[in-house]
């Protein structure tokens, strides 16, 4: 990875990157929430519109717990302002979906301002189906998730610097995190706190309460009854025990080949980072990774054993794995050239076909997924 400290970024070049591809995604995904069904639609329309006529949410509503306020609050306004309650919750998913997916794709471009990743994970994210097989909380949460990795990874890159612009980034994406998914943004911060303490310090102080601050300011509930929401939380996670999903380990490789693969590749990197350091600019750091590796490795054996455990659940990291395995691709592009048989192979080519491979690989789920029962694979 580029050592980001030796470069002048460009904000201007940052903010092209961010609004072309905010464009693009939120044409692309307004095409895809109004056209393609949504899990828990009618739960969230239904909620969404006692809010817009003034009636608060309590425990006996659905999606309370969640408490998914970044998201619901806003479909409330727009139905307060005539819109259909459906058609609201489909506009804010992909609003919210295509903010996400500028912001990751700004800070690919931050991390590597001389490589194509932010092209990769644009192509990644914008066009992909699978944001559609969550619920809207679980779709949001998994892109907070994507958001957060990489605001960590550009936290530890630039950590040298002392300042506390990263842990204040950070702490408004947990804030964010916990509003959409306690569940979610509660692992999260609770498997990266030992990494946090250990590489930022006392400058942690600064994340939590910046975290605690975006939650209490994004959800009404803390405002109304904290006490009730709390308690709220453990009744969920204990009543969903009686639920019984379906096998999934084959949809599951299905849904992520590649982030599969990545997790795979990255131990490549990160073994040669170990035994054969040379390029500074192609490091991994290595916190971070380690964090990141362990907390999707712990995640996924809570998960497992459950009886129920929809593939939506798995999202938030093996989302993230998925626009992390370009990336690593790229490293070891860069640190294998030039292939003495391939001295036309420059590091621009080599990331141009990989960008064409995404493309080619987008197309074809696109095809099998329209040529398919897309409501029973969304639902």
């Amino acid at each position: 990875m580029e050592n980001v400290s030796t470069h002048v970024l460009s904000t201007s070049r940052t903010a092209l990157v961010f609004f072309a591809v905010l464009g693009v995604g939120l044409a692309v995904q307004i095409v895809f929430w109004l056209t393609f069904p949504v899990a828990d639609e009618n739960w969230w329309a239904t909620d969404a519109a006692k809010i817009a006529v003034g009636t608060p949410l309590t425990s006996e509503d659905v999606t309370y717990v969640h408490p998914g306020t970044t998201i619901i609050y806003p479909m409330a306004g727009l139905i307060y302002e005539g819109a259909n309650p459906r058609t609201a919750v489909r506009i804010v998913m992909a609003e919210f979906a295509a903010i996400c997916i500028a912001i990751v794709s700004a800070l690919a471009y931050i991390l590597r301002p001389q490589s194509l990743w932010w092209l990769a994970t644009a192509l990644i994210l914008v066009p992909d189906l699978r944001l559609l097989h969550g619920t809207p909380p679980s779709t949001a949460a998994a892109l907070l998730t994507v958001v957060f990795v990489l605001l960590l990874l550009y936290a530890g890159k630039t950590r040298h610097l002392g300042g506390y612009k990263p842990m204040l980034y950070l702490g408004i994406c947990s804030g964010f995190l916990l509003a959409t998914r306690v569940d979610t943004g509660a692992f999260l911060l609770a498997t990266s706190l030992p990494f946090l303490v250990y590489m930022f310090r006392q400058r942690v102080l600064v994340l939590f309460l910046t975290t605690m601050l975006t939650l209490f300011a994004l959800d009404p509930y803390m405002w109304t009854d904290p006490v009730a929401y709390l308690s709220s939380i453990p009744e969920q996670m204990f009543a969903n025990k009686a639920l019984v999903g379906i096998e999934i380990l084959i949809p599951f490789l299905l849904t992520f080949p590649f982030a599969i693969l990545s997790v795979a590749v990255s131990l490549i990197v990160v073994c040669r980072q170990f035994f054969r350091p040379g390029d500074s600019e192609a490091r991994v750091p290595l916190d971070v990774y380690f964090w990141f590796l362990g907390a999707t490795a712990l995640f996924t054996a809570l998960l497992a054993p459950l009886a129920f455990h929809p593939i939506r659940y798995f999202m938030p990291f093996y989302l993230a794995w998925d626009i992390l395995l370009p990336l690593w691709l790229f490293i070891l592009a860069r640190q294998y050239r030039p292939l003495s048989w391939a001295h036309w192979l420059t590091e621009r080519r080599y990331e141009w076909a990989l960008i064409c491979f995404i493309m080619l690989v987008t197309v074809v789920r696109l095809v099998i997924f329209l040529n398919a029962d897309t409501r029973e694979i969304i639902l």
